[in-house]
Order: structure tokens, then sequence, then C-alpha cells
């Protein structure tokens, strides 16, 4: 497990890297904001399609580490391209290269993960937890190199961080179940699965919402007066939050599933929301920041989860491919395009309001149906 936990210190360090910064990489290169919109919507819209593609072709041939290699070494390509590019249209097709290639990462690393852990799978989260040290050292490193040289400081790591990816999953044995029965049979089977869909429509609503704290961070602290070492220290401070949640997440799932880690996830994005709407100063947003890992990883844990116990033999990565897809992919395609049209027009605070009402539905709508579910259940047979 050593290789998995290297993998994701590195993924999350040049994540980390990178971005935070874009956002403001378009606003320096001269974009109104629709365009920064349409470019921060770019990569989670592409990816939208892209991950559970790339997943089901990767399940269908069996060549899950091609597919890898692959897209991490055109990752790490297209972060360097973005540098070069000036204009909307270069920036538009460089940032579509590297959605389509970022897409597929996680999810066939998640399946491979999962099934060494085999009847262990509740520790995945404990295996993820080096990479949550990723942005706490890479976030106030890289904030520092920018605040002194710049921008493309953020690039350069980025790139470097997806070069060494590429060098140790070139080492990485990706185990994959085999095939219960045709894909076809078993995609069917997925897609039809009325639970799942319900599931990803809770995230899907969570997701959009917590887009505005992931797109828009670093500006809404530019925007309160905060210093660039000061903007890193946030991801210092959300990876405080997220270590002692994923060392107990093996526990949470064990006591309430990924159901109840879900409800703890999206409570979290609501608070964090609000708070982000009301805070005029940036220290508030520091102490927020906490709640990151209940809000982003408990996501991940409850929906990475749910994915794998509900997918068919041989298809475990295809259903993460389809959880990412709304969740990192659709969700957040969505909330970025949708934030930078409320803060365009009534202004950041108004902004993390819309977008807790969006977290806060997606909660209400979690609790109304697992209660109706739940009485539904306790019901007595008719005789």
């Amino acid at each position: 497990m050593l290789k998995a936990r290297l993998f994701y210190l590195l993924f999350f360090s040049g994540m980390a890297s990178l971005m935070p910064y874009l956002a403001m990489h378009y606003q320096h290169r001269g974009m109104s904001g629709t365009q920064v919109g349409i470019l921060t919507a770019l990569v989670p819209l592409v990816g939208m399609i892209a991950a559970p593609l790339w997943s089901a072709l990767a399940d269908a041939t069996r060549k899950h580490k091609a597919v890898l290699l692959l897209t991490t070494g055109g990752a790490a390509l297209s972060i360097a391209a973005m540098t070069q590019a000036e204009t909307f249209a270069g920036l538009f097709a460089t940032v579509f290269l590297f959605g389509v290639c970022l897409a597929p990462i996680i999810p066939i690393v998640d399946s491979a993960v999962l099934t060494m852990l085999g009847t262990h799978k509740t520790a995945y989260g404990r295996v993820r937890l080096l990479g949550s040290l990723g942005p706490a050292l890479a976030g106030p490193m890289v904030a520092t190199w920018v605040g002194h040289w710049g921008l493309q400081m953020s690039f350069y790591s980025s790139a470097v961080c997806f070069l060494l990816l590429f060098l140790l999953l070139s080492q990485f044995k990706v185990r994959v179940d085999d095939l219960g029965a045709s894909f076809s049979t078993g995609l069917r089977h997925l897609l039809r699965n009325a639970k799942f869909g319900g599931f990803l429509l809770v995230a899907f609503l969570g997701m959009v919402g917590y887009a505005a704290i992931m797109t828009y961070l670093y500006i809404r602290m530019e925007e309160l007066g905060a210093t660039k070492t000061l903007m890193g220290f946030t991801l210092t401070m959300g990876t405080v939050g997220e270590l002692p949640f994923l060392f107990l997440s093996s526990k949470l799932l064990k006591r309430f599933g990924a159901r109840g880690t879900l409800i703890c996830s999206l409570t979290a994005m609501s608070i964090m929301l609000v708070g982000f709407s009301l805070a005029r100063a940036p220290w508030v947003l520091l102490v927020l920041q906490l709640l990151h890992g209940t809000a982003f990883a408990g996501m991940a844990i409850s929906g990475v989860a749910y994915a794998d116990e509900v997918a068919p033999a041989g298809m475990k990565t295809t259903a993460q491919g389809i959880f990412n897809a709304v969740y990192g992919g659709l969700a957040l395609a969505v909330g970025a395009f949708t934030s930078s049209i409320v803060r365009d027009n009534w202004g950041s605070p108004a902004m993390f309001r819309v977008a807790s009402a969006s977290a806060l539905l997606g909660l209400v709508i979690f609790l109304t149906t697992s209660s109706r579910a739940q009485m539904i259940s306790q019901e007595p047979e008719a005789v």
C-alpha cells in the first residue's frame, strides 16, 4: 500500500499547487468574468463525460494501467502548456486537454485500492490519509513561491508532481476484479440502480454549492485583504480538519455507513457556505476551513464506498467513474459557472448564500427520503 499512499500524496500535492490559482491565472490573462466561469467549469464539465468513458474503456479492455500512464503523462504536458496560452482560445484548448486527461486517474486508482483492500474496504480513508498532507505541504510552499516569482510557479510545481506520478504509476500494479457477466449487462444493471441514482443527485446538489469555495476561495480571501502566504495556509487548515476525519473514516463507515457519512458531509458544507457568506475578515475563512475535511473528504469517502458497494463484479472502475463524473464533473461545472454569474451580478456574499441553498437542499432531500425509506421498511407486512 506504500505506492498507493505515495500516489495520493503526489496527486493532491499537484492539484493543491494548481487548482486554487487557476481563476486568478485566467483573470491575470485578461479574461472577463464570464470567460473565467467558462474556463473554470471546463475541467469538471469535460470530466463529467471523460471519466465514465475512460473508466468504461479500462473495464472493458482490462487495460487500466495503460490508461493511467497515458492520461497522467497528458495531464503533466497540458499543465505546462497552460503557461504559454495567452488567448481565450489557447486557454480553452489546454484546459480542455487537462480535463480529459485528469478525469480517469482517481477512479481507476480508487478502484484498484479498494480491490487490494479486499474485506477491509472501510480502511480506504486511512490509505488516502497521506494525500491530505499534500495540500498542507504544497499550499504554503507554493504560495510563497508564487508571491516571490509569480503565478507560473504554481503550474511548474503541479507539472512536476504529475511527472513524478507518471514514474510512480509505471511501477504500480493495478488489481481489478474479473467481470461477473458481460460488460454491457453489468453497465445496464448499474445504470438502473435507483438508489445509486438518488445518492448521486444529493451528492450533485452538495458539490454544486461547494464549488463556490473550491473556485473562489483565494479570490474571496484576496477581496478581504489576505496575503499570498495567508492564502496558502488555508490549505493547511483544511488538512488539519481532514486528517482526523480520514483517520476515523473507517469507524464512521462501519457505524453509520456511506449514507450517514454523506449527512455529515452535507451538514459541514452548509455551515461552511453560510459562514463564507457572512465573513468580513480572512481569518474567519481560515477557521471555517477546519470543516473542509468533513465536507469534501466526507463526500469523497461516502461516494467511493457507495459506488464500490453497488457495482457489479468487474465494474467497480466504471462505478467510480460515474460517481466522479457527477461529483467532480457535472456538479463542479454547474457550480463554478452559476457561481461566476451570481458573483458578477451580486457579489461574493450573495454567491455563497446561493451556494449554501444548494447544499441545504441536498441535505433536506436526503434526510426526508432516508426517513421515508426507514418508515416504509418498519411497516408491518399485511396478513
